[in-house]
């Protein structure tokens, strides 16, 4: 491979995209906190379970990649596999279901309840699209040229649904690198009044040091989400044959309701190494500035109808409006160095200062929070590793805390063991504490400190390729939805369990891939399902001299829950309402060709509920949408 100041300068372009087409046969994308930890990469890994192409494919390594917060460590960049090309849907995947009302890019909520990785606080408004937004922490630069391209397209309603990802990246000299992503997600004609548009932007300009030293890079991100909400059916209980009914035909209660959620953030990040290997100390220096709003409105209001949705912040007849501006300043540094390829130590600091103005009239809320904090401990060839870290962070007179300590066993051939035990307090996020509707203040929340601590551990065979998962988690003072959708905080301790497996088998060239999930909580109070699991079962080969590359299967999922769960859109929160739960399977059936870099899949999904009369629902009045056919093409050329 030519070193990257040899290479003449060449344009690297990567378009990714995907317009799906979708036939009616029956009527019918991180916050930068998460890595002030230090500049080390989690050591405790869940490991993938992905028997899509251990050997049956072409190797996919294409070139170098390297990312923002350690830009002197390159990694093997992978283009998409076969699966990964069927599973398009951020919400869908593998072993990380997220609950949603069936339109791409609209609002999303985690099946699992999440851990936050520091103490420092959140806004909250982003959480609900984080799937469709371009991660910085996963945000990749490329070190070395090779253009090539993939496109997703449709010949169908191309300009009403359609998923499109894009990748440019040049090369400017021998010392520099510019490079910018771009993905967007359109989604309209599944329920009535009700569509969504969530787009991405990441750009960054890189520049090294003549002796590779030093590393600066110039980042941008832009989020934006436009979703119009339709507070979901207005008779979901009712009995429906849905080989007859249209979730199109089905009445729904709000009809100008709209929301949107935008955010420009720029960063400089440099990086200082004092020696070209990993024996040395390495500075991490970042400064970052984010501006942005959430705005909810809906002016057409009835307040006979609509009060099912919006309950108690229903007060007048003339409109409803939520508006939330904001601000983060935000710096961190970090110093990490390791001795004798053994031993590793960072020490980090960081502050970070929001600033809120509530519907242009309210004033402005300030929330400023320092964090100080240190990692070490000693990592053998990445194959066993025990490392400790602390952190403690100040906002006004509150303290919050995080110690953890990770241990890792790595064999190449035979299995991996991952571990972590932790105590951590963290603040709720920012949104969970004042609210302001149509300027009149609704709630105005002192939340103590969440307290969470807990024992992670995972064991990955890798002959069998299984791995399994426990989490022993007790938390306290946690804060939740209540039944108006308002943000609580429970009085006392909730102890969780969660077991989670992955199991690929394979006999020739049939494989089943499976994942199930279970988890119980002493006192659900987020009404979160008990069980899901997914199941893909599949044919993969090739043909014509292994040219062709193919992949013929079914794929299962199902949601299990005891309980009922709605959604409160005026201000994001997932909340409990009283009814029983319900199972909500999904079966789809797809076909995946591949010949050298060039993919094309089709699929047919959710033709379950031709079996069976009802709607199912992962949100309350929130049903299925109806069986769609889907395709997409993607290529790669490179020279």
């Amino acid at each position: 491979m030519p070193d990257r100041a040899t290479c003449p300068t060449r344009l690297i372009l990567l378009l990714t995209g995907c317009i799906v087409f979708q036939c009616n046969l029956f009527g019918q994308f991180t916050n930068p906190q998460d890595t002030l930890g230090g500049n080390l990469r989690d050591s405790v890994i869940v490991a993938s379970i992905d028997s899509i192409e251990t050997d049956t494919g072409p190797d996919t390594t294409i070139y170098d990649i390297l990312f923002i917060d350690d830009p002197f460590t390159k990694s093997p960049y992978h283009k998409a596999t076969l699966g990964e090309t069927a599973l398009y849907d951020p919400n869908e995947q593998w072993g990380d279901l997220r609950l949603y009302f069936g339109n791409i890019g609209g609002s999303s909520l985690s099946a699992t309840l999440e851990t936050p990785e520091n103490t420092l606080a959140s806004l909250g408004f982003q959480k609900v699209y984080d799937s469709y937004f371009i991660d910085r922490d996963e945000y990749t630069l490329m070190s070395i040229n090779r253009p090539f391209s993939e496109v997703y397209f449709s010949p169908f309603r191309g300009d009403a649904n359609f998923i499109a990802i894009g990748k440019l990246s040049q090369n400017i000299g021998s010392q520099s690198n510019f490079t910018i992503d771009f993905q967007r997600f359109l989604q309209t004609d599944y329920y009535l009044g009700q569509s969504t548009k969530a787009s991405s932007v990441a750009t960054s300009y890189q520049l090294q040091g003549k002796k590779k030293r030093y590393q600066a890079i110039l980042s941008y991100f832009g989020k934006f989400s436009d979703e119009q909400h339709n507070g979901g059916l207005i008779t979901p209980e009712e009995s429906y044959d849905t080989t007859v009914i249209q979730k199109l035909d089905l009445d729904t209660y709000l009809s100008s309701a709209t929301s949107r959620f935008q955010d420009y953030s720029i960063y400089l990040d440099q990086h200082w190494n004092t020696k070209k290997d990993t024996n040395g100390i390495h500075i991490h220096h970042m400064a970052g500035y984010s501006s942005g709003f959430f705005k909810y409105g809906d002016e057409n209001t009835v307040s006979s109808r609509d009060s099912a949705v919006y309950k108690s912040l229903l007060t007048n007849s003339i409109g409803l409006r939520n508006n939330q501006k904001f601000k983060q300043y935000i710096t961190r540094v970090n110093v990490h160095t390791r001795l004798f390829n053994l031993l590793e130590f960072s020490g980090f600091a960081a502050f970070q200062r929001f600033e809120i103005i509530y519907n242009n009239t309210a004033g402005t809320k300030d929330y400023n929070q320092v964090m100080f904090g240190g990692k070490g401990g000693f990592n053998w060839n990445e194959k066993v590793s025990l490392l400790g870290s602390i952190e403690t962070s100040s906002s006004g007179n509150q303290l919050y805390n995080r110690v953890s300590i990770d241990a890792n066993i790595e064999s190449m051939d035979w299995l991996s063991l991952q571990g972590r035990i932790y105590r951590n307090s963290y603040p709720a996020d920012i949104n969970m504490t004042q609210l302001y509707i149509t300027d009149s203040l609704v709630y105005n929340n002192t939340f103590d400190a969440i307290n969470e601590s807990g024992v992670t551990a995972t064991l990955t065979i890798k002959p069998t390729q299984t791995t399994i998962t426990g989490k022993l988690i007790t938390l306290d003072n946690p804060v939740y939805g209540s039944t108006d959708g308002l943000p609580a905080q429970y009085a006392s301790g909730i102890n969780r369990q969660e077991v989670s497996l992955q199991q690929n088998f394979r006999l020739g060239i049939f494989h089943l891939d499976n994942t199930l999930h279970y988890q119980s909580f002493e006192d659900n109070i987020w009404h979160l399902p008990n069980f899901f699991s997914q199941h893909d079962l599949y044919i993969q080969d090739e043909v014509f001299d292994d040219n062709l590359h193919y992949r013929f299967g079914c794929y299962f999922r199902q949601i299990m829950s005891d309980y009922r769960l709605a959604y409160q859109p005026i201000n994001q929160a997932f909340y409990p309402v009283e009814g029983a739960g319900s199972q909500y399977p999904r079966f789809d059936t797809y076909l995946v060709f591949g010949i050298d870099q060039f993919q094309i899949f089709f699929r047919y999904e959710n033709f379950y509920p031709l079996l069976r009369d009802g709607l199912d629902m992962q949100v309350y009045g929130f049903p299925h949408y109806d069986n769609r056919f889907r395709m997409g093409i993607k290529w790669l050329l490179k020279d």
